[in-house]
């Protein structure tokens, strides 16, 4: 199976995702930094001053992957997220990047990084999961867009950069995960992988991960300082909750839906606001004001499942169909081509 998923930004499923001013100025320090003139970016996207845009502010995510793809394609550079993650400072996440500094080791760093991952972009799904002195971090990426591998490679590097750079010099060697895995097709060679992972890397697999003894995130950080540590982490959740607060509605029904990992039936609108303690008619003009609706995420929720299923390679794509709640096979492809620019067999190749 390889990724294909080239859509124009008006087929993409819209769940009105945002993500961080923070990729478009990393994005652009990048190009710079390969010859890239800037002004070659307008059309996609017209760049902010940095010294009037907060460092909190979130954009569409559909048009900073946009952004994203244009750079690549201007640099000539198909593993451009890869290359921007390894050479990205830790400074370029504002009061984020002091928080890590002051961690205690580099496990806590990316637990919150895990945690406050809303922060940066509101279309990833990760999980943080230790079982028998392995850490597994596993990451999903739920916009379709042919820059998502882009983003995914950029957020996995960069977390090893950040590990190396929160830690003393003489034990950055340490900080290296184990085994990189990625759901889309190589970007560049593999050679090139191993030399910025330091470890085995390896493509096509059901899900996004990064593999690592948990003897090594146990590495201590720098010269910590507690009380800094506290003092700036309660300013970052204060954020986050406040991002958290502005799509309330949105997040509910998002859970709610996530509650069950099998349906038997999958809950209507009305089903769902009476679950949620509301009506149908509340619970739709209050999605509408954050921006949604009940089907954008009812929609998004289905083909992120639908996506998983397919990938394990284990079902039909009838069967995958009736689990995601749909009459027949053909309604079911229909809908998937709709979200992803593909057929079902397609996206299982």
């Amino acid at each position: 199976m390889t990724t294909k998923i080239k859509i124009e930004l008006s087929k993409i499923m819209s769940y009105d995702y945002k993500a961080s001013i923070q990729y478009i100025k990393i994005a652009s320090q990048f190009a710079v930094a390969n010859n890239v003139n800037l002004t070659e970016l307008q059309h996609v996207f017209s760049l902010p001053s940095n010294s009037q845009v907060p460092d909190n502010k979130k954009l569409p995510l559909g048009k900073i992957l946009d952004f994203w793809h244009q750079a690549a394609e201007l640099t000539s550079d198909k593993a451009f997220g890869l290359h921007a993650g390894v050479n990205c400072h830790l400074s370029s996440y504002g009061i984020f990047a002091h928080v890590l500094m002051n961690c205690d080791h580099v496990y806590n760093a990316i637990r919150l990084t895990n945690q406050y991952s809303y922060l940066l972009n509101e279309a990833f799904e990760n999980t943080l999961t230790t079982e028998q002195e392995i850490t597994i971090y596993t990451l999903e990426f739920l916009l379709p867009h042919v820059a998502a591998p882009q983003i995914i490679e950029f957020h996995f590097a960069s977390m090893v950069q950040m590990g190396k750079q929160i830690v003393a010099r003489k034990d950055s060697d340490k900080v290296h995960p184990v085994r990189i895995e990625f759901c889309h097709a190589p970007l560049t060679t593999l050679e090139e992988y191993k030399r910025i992972f330091e470890c085995d890397v390896v493509f096509e697999q059901t899900e996004n991960r990064m593999i690592s003894l948990q003897e090594a995130l146990l590495t201590p950080t720098n010269a910590p300082n507690k009380g800094l540590y506290h003092h700036l982490l309660k300013q970052v959740d204060a954020i986050f909750q406040a991002n958290l607060n502005q799509k309330c509605h949105s997040r509910k029904v998002s859970d709610y839906l996530k509650s069950e990992k099998e349906w038997v039936q999958w809950p209507t609108l009305e089903e769902t606001a009476d679950a949620l303690g509301t009506s149908p008619s509340t619970l739709k003009r209050k999605l509408k004001h954050e921006g949604g609706s009940f089907q954008e995420i009812f929609d998004g929720i289905r083909y992120q499942r639908a996506r998983h299923i397919l990938r394990s390679n284990k079902y039909t794509v009838s069967e995958v169909a009736y689990a995601m709640g749909f009459s027949c096979a053909a309604s079911f492809g229909r809908s998937f081509k709709r979200w992803s620019g593909m057929s079902p067999s397609e996206f299982m190749r």
